[in-house]
């Protein structure tokens, strides 16, 4: 599907040109930035320290530049118009290029000069250019028949010499891996499968098979369905596994899934969308974040689905209350399944508006949520044998997190009624999100867990001013900081030779909080979380805080994350 046409000189002149009302550069919250221009041409980077010889490749990353159009703004984090960034790292040195995805979102909402194309918490204005007839129809459309935005600020995915940018709807845009430069055309994974929408966070296998989780709507429950890509092409993609969520008006939102050597792993939170609101009309601001319900009286179901049928393990599995947008690991040992995950108990989504982020710290109004890794273990084998009320992990090393001066265990017990009902465990009281761990470990037992970290979140709601390393066995941290930066989402690089699971690097993006166009390439040292290089760039524009992205390494041939 070829992109609408871009803006004219006409068209711009025409529309609403008042001056918008952009946050100030310094904002006390780095989220709050908004990015007018962006560094297509590339800008050559000041090295400080030594880059390893052998690190070689490009890191892409994803996330809101644009929260603007007009005098409209996004009220969600999630909304802004993406803007991909990427380091390239060549011969001990690197250079920094951006550059706006060009998606029909962002060309209809730019010739309009407003915010046209609705996104997930953001209800669009009718585009002036149309009839009436079609205003109309576009006011008292509800976002569950709306069509879905392009706008793939995500997450990025090169698995063979595609680059993919990535959203949580069914639409995926072609980037130049080399440029940034968005292709013409773009894929619809529903015009290849059955399927609405999916996520932005898939697995890539080894011999690149990637599998995703996806969402189905028809008459009866929402399905969730993985979804398997051959090397990593949308046009490969089939349908793997079905399974009804658990309830049938409320379907939950799973930002992500975990994986295993036999499993499909789903947790269904108590964050869930409600049909009912999702069919409110555009005019009285329906959007899908509106129509999202915490029910934190409820427990969680978390879903074991075979890799090999399909089919889901009939023990159910419950815990307490809590929402995670992302799993650390998962992986299988002597009849257990591991599930490692950011936790919070707070209804995240309502604290990810920009009402509430672009509050002072010392405003008792705002909300703050603070994340935890904690760890669930899930006893597999002779459930049906297990006597009930009793503690089913009371000698499983698996669910212990030890050290010479702390003990503490993850919990399963068997209740009357058949249900296993599971109790996590705290891996540090730090906080650590956006989390990372050496990709080959990933499916396996492994030891150790990186993410972003902050000292005071309820002060510094969001600002991550520190990356952590964490060992998942111990509860041993150590964290790297630097407060005059916003941390972006560590990515680990092994070394060539590695041995143990930590040899290699940690490379990310830091933003300086105080000159606003400044970023620097960030290379963490994973063994000791010491400094070995940063790259500082000046860029064309306001540097903005990412989502999530990946590092190609030069030379390979499958790319994982």
């Amino acid at each position: 599907t070829a992109p609408v046409a871009a803006p004219t000189d006409e068209s711009v002149a025409a529309a609403d040109n008042k001056t918008p009302k952009f946050p100030p550069i310094n904002n006390r919250n780095m989220w709050e930035r908004h990015c007018e221009a962006d560094t297509k041409e590339g800008v050559a980077g000041v090295v400080v320290g030594t880059i390893p010889a052998w690190l070689e490749g490009r890191l892409i990353r994803n996330g809101p530049g644009i929260r603007f159009i007009g005098q409209d703004r996004y009220n969600h984090l999630f909304d802004g118009l993406s803007i991909l960034h990427m380091v390239n790292i060549e011969n001990g040195t690197a250079s920094y290029t951006s550059r706006f995805l060009e998606s029909d979102a962002y060309t209809i909402n730019h010739r309009a000069n407003r915010i046209v194309v609705s996104e997930f918490g953001t209800a669009g204005i009718p585009d002036p250019c149309i009839s009436l007839y079609d205003k109309f129809k576009t006011w008292i459309m509800p976002p569950i028949s709306r069509k879905n935005t392009d706008n793939c600020v995500v997450n990025v995915l090169q698995v063979k010499d595609e680059l993919l940018a990535m959203t949580e709807t069914n639409a995926i845009r072609i980037v130049d891996p080399a440029t940034l430069e968005t292709n013409p055309l773009k894929l619809h994974i529903n015009h290849f499968v059955a399927i609405h929408r999916a996520t932005a966070h898939p697995h890539v296998e080894e011999d690149s098979t990637v599998y995703n989780l996806g969402f189905i709507k028809g008459k009866g429950p929402l399905n969730y369905v993985i979804v398997a890509l051959k090397d990593g092409k949308v046009q490969n993609a089939e349908i793997q596994a079905t399974v009804p969520a658990r309830w049938k008006f409320n379907p939950g939102y799973l930002h992500s899934f975990g994986l295993t050597e036999h499993y499909f792993i789903l947790i269904e939170g108590s964050l869930a969308f409600d049909i009912k609101s999702m069919m409110l009309p555009t005019i009285f601001g329906g959007t899908a974040a509106r129509a999202m319900r915490f029910h934190p009286k409820e427990t969680n179901k978390f879903r074991l689905i075979s890799r090999k049928t399909g089919e889901e393990l009939q023990t159910n599995y419950i815990s307490a209350s809590f929402f995670n947008f992302h799993y650390i690991n998962c992986f299988e040992t002597e009849g257990h399944v591991v599930v490692d995950v950011c936790e919070t108990s707070e209804n995240v989504m309502d604290y990810l508006y920009m009402d509430n982020i672009e509050k002072s710290a010392d405003d008792p109004s705002k909300n703050t949520l603070n994340v935890l890794a904690k760890r669930y273990v899930l006893p597999v084998d002779d459930i049906e044998k297990a006597a009930t009320s009793e503690e089913l992990l009371k000698n499983v090393d698996c669910a212990k997190i030890s050290r010479e001066d702390f003990l503490a265990s993850a919990s399963a017990e068997k209740l009357p009624n058949g249900d296993v009902f599971l109790k996590g465990v705290t891996m540090t009281e730090n906080f650590l999100e956006l989390p990372r761990i050496n990709y080959k470990y990933n499916k396996k037992p492994y030891k150790y867990a990186y993410g972003v970290n902050i000292e005071d979140y309820k002060k510094e709601f969001l600002n991550f001013d520190g990356l952590i390393k964490l060992n998942v066995c111990t509860g041993e941290h150590k964290i790297w900081q630097d407060k005059d930066y916003l941390c972006s989402e560590p990515v680990f690089v092994a070394t060539p030779d590695a041995l143990d699971e930590d040899d290699g690097v940690l490379i990310t993006i830091i933003i300086n909080k105080n000159e606003p166009k400044k970023l620097s390439l960030l290379v963490i040292d994973a063994v000791n979380m010491t400094e070995t290089a940063r790259v500082n760039f000046v860029a064309n524009g306001v540097i903005t805080p990412t989502f999530h992205g990946q590092f190609i390494a030069a030379g390979q041939k499958t790319h994982g994350y």
